[in-house]
């Protein structure tokens, strides 16, 4: 259901140009809604509302028009209040940390696994190439763990009942948990090299950010996959009115071909 689903609304540039549309517009206006804060109870868990529509933008529009709407739409934003660009360096650049949860998850999506997994290998070498990364070498515990997971989700989904069961939502989650671990250790590596931090304040996160990062991949993974069932609603309906059609047209034909030609045959 999920591939085949995903392919239709995908392959249709109609559609897709409608999605174009309504991801910039969501993205966009999602920057002004109020972060979650206080998740699981944790005061020092907050969830930005665009970290969501990164993932979705790449699972809905693909690898390329997904980075691009999320990189355009915060750059959109960005523009409007230049003076914290002049003055924060890391605010500069953000966008492109949306845009590469946009781009792997597209990827992700699309079964191409090998390259879905590039930028989050190339992401984790670059940490262990730093003098923090090699000091706090199990930070990016959460990020290969993404990597491992959707690599053999696919091997195992009809070997255990439970995954063959949720397969559709679980592949999601785990294309979702690939691309928000990309978009955190970007933001983490550009932390690090902007405003130099110490070891300390990756330390300090350390179990708090996976907890972010599993809710908000969890999060993209529903809201997609209720879509997904939502189109296939709406395909099983029209489907079912074509054949009522069909049924109607047919015995319209049947009674002309029987009925009809009868009366016409006898005022002959």
């Amino acid at each position: 259901m999920l591939r085949k689903t995903y392919s239709m609304i995908s392959g249709d540039k109609r559609i897709k140009k409608l999605h174009l549309l309504i991801a910039f517009v969501a993205t966009y206006f999602a920057i002004w809604l109020p972060d979650i804060q206080g998740v699981l109870g944790m005061e020092n868990v907050n969830i930005s509302s665009t970290l969501v529509f990164g993932t979705l933008n790449g699972l809905l529009l693909g690898p390329i028009y997904g980075a691009i709407v999320s990189l355009a739409a915060i750059s959109v934003h960005r523009i409007a209040h230049v003076d914290m660009l002049l003055n924060n360096p890391f605010y500069l650049i953000s966008p492109l940390f949306l845009a590469s949860a946009s781009f792997v998850a597209g990827l992700a999506i699309a079964g191409k696994k090998k390259k879905a997994i590039i930028l989050p290998c190339l992401l984790i070498a670059a940490w262990f190439a730093t003098e923090v990364g090699r000091e706090i070498f199990y930070y990016p515990w959460l990020h290969i763990l993404s990597i491992a997971f959707f690599l053999t989700f696919t091997r195992i989904e009809n070997k255990i009942s439970f995954f063959s069961k949720n397969k559709g939502y679980l592949y999601l989650f785990a294309c979702s948990l690939l691309a928000v671990s990309t978009d955190h250790l970007a933001g983490s590596l550009s932390a690090l090299f902007i405003f130099d931090l110490g070891s300390s304040m990756y330390k300090e996160v350390i179990f708090i950010y996976p907890l972010e990062r599993i809710l908000i991949a969890t999060i993209s993974a529903l809201i997609f996959y209720a879509f997904i069932v939502w189109i296939n609603l709406l395909k099983a309906n029209a489907s079912v009115l074509n054949e009522n059609e069909e049924h109607n047209v047919k015995d319209v034909m049947d009674y002309i071909n029987s009925e009809v030609k009868d009366i016409i045959e006898k005022e002959k």
